[in-house]
């Protein structure tokens, strides 16, 4: 895949790619839901004590709002979006495994260049027995990390983050991210006070410092209830 570096035309281009895919995701996320909530009434049913982890609900999530988003005319039109994609080390030296796999990839050409817009999805709110486990720091440090240590994104200035919030307590976790993005600030190379907050509580942006590329991610925010 041909990478392109960063300048403000690309920053311009992905915007305006981002926010076509970001309609796209709310506007199938409803029926993303029901989805969800007949799983959800299906297993609680079983008379099995298994615990679900990010295979048995984050995975399946992404790979579901992933078909719509290709069944979606104008978005097919336009991208390719794919689920898990392979990176692959560019590097003919190394071993050609994949480095990492990204969640949902929405790739699509200016001229003759191919530019990759990422996101990267995570649960949030997650209920269990004893509790609600808010996995905002899992969010930060097995989410976020990936774009300021250049495993995703690396040659891009933007990409984005989705949290689905399982309890459906979207300011609980609007906050919990918040307090933890503080906390972790000079890792992610960002300074808090700039967080912009585009839509309370469920849509924000942060800037991060890294090298080569200055990135900004965009945080969306989507309710299971």
């Amino acid at each position: 895949m041909s990478i392109i570096g960063e300048s403000p035309r690309w920053q311009s281009e992905l915007l305006d790619v981002y926010t076509q895919v970001r309609t796209g995701i709310l506007g199938h996320w409803p029926d993303c839901c029901r989805r969800i909530q007949t799983q959800t009434r299906l297993s609680d049913t079983r008379s099995n004590g298994h615990k679900k982890d990010k295979r048995a609900w984050e995975d399946p999530i992404t790979r579901d709002l992933v078909r719509r988003l290709k069944l979606n005319p104008e978005i097919r039109s336009l991208f390719h979006v794919q689920s898990q994609m392979e990176l692959i080390e560019s590097d003919l030296d190394l071993e050609p495994d994949p480095k990492a796999y990204v969640d949902i990839a929405i790739l699509f050409r200016v001229q003759f260049e191919e530019v990759c817009l990422t996101l990267e999805c995570k649960r949030l709110n997650v209920v269990r027995p004893n509790g609600r486990a808010t996995l905002a720091r899992e969010y930060v440090r097995d989410g976020m990390m990936r774009f300021i240590t250049n495993q995703y994104a690396q040659n891009f200035s933007l990409g984005g983050m989705i949290g689905y919030v399982m309890d459906g307590d979207v300011a609980a976790a609007h906050t919990a991210l918040l307090e933890q993005i503080g906390n972790a600030a000079s890792t992610l190379l960002c300074d808090p006070a700039q967080i912009l907050i585009l839509s309370h509580p469920d849509y924000f942006s942060t800037a991060h410092d890294r090298k080569p590329n200055r990135i900004e991610l965009r945080h969306q925010l989507l309710s299971v209830n």
